[in-house]
């Protein structure tokens, strides 16, 4: 088995995804895997979090008491002790009564809970659905570059192991209506060389989310015919698969992709890893890119800052929504203008609509007459685009001013 290279660079990924093969309507095809990581500046707690926030939940259905002002590993400690939990502490850490949360393998605990406790899909769904509620539909950055980048045909298929739909929430944002498939049942639908774009949600979304890690679930998509099916044909088509986020923790989609991987090598697959520390790579994750020397590891990168530099790299700048967000209204508006109307108080609502869309506009022309807010705008939409030449010649020009 091959290491892999830990020597990847921003630019080195965006060749590989321009270099990948137009097809008929000008998409290359490249697929983009993206995990929690990718949702955390959203404010979409990782599994980790969600472990800390579960004991509590756990103990309250128990009606076990504890402190008000409990930390997670305090309640975590009354739970092992009452063996409501079993013991998920770091190995060669502290055995005392009171661990520390440093102690705690707090992915260990997400694991157990879901295995043992949060079986019904009615506590799935209550319990990720406050989660996104409290996020308050925030959308971060990762989310609005990469629906852009579908938009642009540098993506064809998006994978995610989350369960929030703000990859989905990016890709409408970009004017795009993906094919959708929520859960492995649904991967009959899924094309390997696309003719539209894909979103595929391995383990569901807020509505239908289901953890897949205890032995049954892993041996069951490992068997899954239209799974292993899917993940192949996804692999053996795209010319670059890009990982961003995503901890490679779930035995049975890493065990897919290791296979592809292994029955079409060479191909160019990159793992972003948010931080430094090399060792944080699973073992799985070491194996699925051991199959090429046509990629590697991109170091310490949040999804953030991946999706800007990447975007500045490819010479996409920043999202449409919001680099011209009346963009999105006027193809709104003019999708509805496009319909049969013969009711006139519709029409007079669309045309009302018109109306004030045109006045939003003078008002953008009138804030954009300003030259030294239009020069930084433009500074920046360079800067956002890789054109940092362009941008440093139009700053030096507005300093001679």
């Amino acid at each position: 088995m091959n290491d892999p290279r830990f020597d990847v660079t921003i630019s080195e990924i965006g060749k590989a995804m321009r270099f990948a093969k137009r097809d008929g309507k000008g998409r290359r095809n490249n697929v983009v895997l993206i995990g929690a990581g990718a949702s955390t500046t959203a404010g979409i707690p990782g599994a980790a979090d969600i472990g800390r926030r579960l004991v509590s939940l756990v103990a309250e259905r128990f009606d076990i008491v504890y402190e008000a002002d409990a930390k997670a590993h305090e309640i975590y400690a009354i739970l092992e002790a009452q063996k409501v939990l079993e013991d998920c502490r770091i190995p060669a850490t502290s055995r005392s009564a009171s661990p520390e949360d440093k102690d705690i393998d707090w992915w260990k605990v997400y694991d157990q809970i879901f295995k043992l406790y949060y079986t019904q899909p009615n506590d799935v769904r209550d319990l990720f659905g406050a989660l996104v509620d409290e996020a308050k539909g925030a959308i971060n950055w990762a989310h609005l570059v990469l629906g852009e980048l579908v938009a642009r045909g540098l993506v064809s298929t998006v994978l995610t192991t989350n369960f929030d739909q703000l990859a989905l929430t990016g890709l409408a944002r970009a004017g795009i209506i993906p094919v959708v498939c929520d859960g492995l049942e649904s991967l009959n639908r899924i094309a390997g060389a696309p003719h539209h774009p894909q979103l595929i949600e391995i383990h569901g979304s807020r509505h239908s989310y289901l953890l897949r890690n205890s032995p049954a679930d892993v041996s069951s998509v490992r068997g899954a015919s239209p799974a292993i099916a899917a993940i192949r044909s996804l692999l053996q088509f795209a010319h670059a698969l890009v990982v961003v986020g995503y901890g490679g923790r779930e035995d049975g989609v890493m065990d897919l992709l290791v296979e592809a991987a292994e029955a079409y090598p060479f191909k160019h697959l990159y793992w972003v890893l948010h931080g430094g520390k090399i060792e944080a790579l699973s073992a799985k994750a070491r194996r699925f890119l051991s199959t090429t020397h046509n990629g590697g590891v991109l170091v310490d990168y949040d999804a953030d800052r991946f999706f800007l530099e990447l975007s500045k790299e490819l010479g996409v700048g920043g999202p449409r929504s919001i680099n011209d967000p009346l963009a999105a209204l006027e193809q709104s508006l003019s999708e509805a203008q496009k319909a049969r109307i013969s009711h006139a108080d519709i029409q007079a609502q669309v045309d009302e609509a018109s109306r004030r869309l045109i006045a939003l506009r003078g008002a953008e022309a009138s804030i954009s007459a300003n030259e030294t807010e239009a020069a930084s705008r433009e500074i920046r939409r360079r800067r956002l685009s890789g054109d940092f030449k362009g941008a440093y010649e139009l700053a030096m020009r507005e300093l001679r001013k």
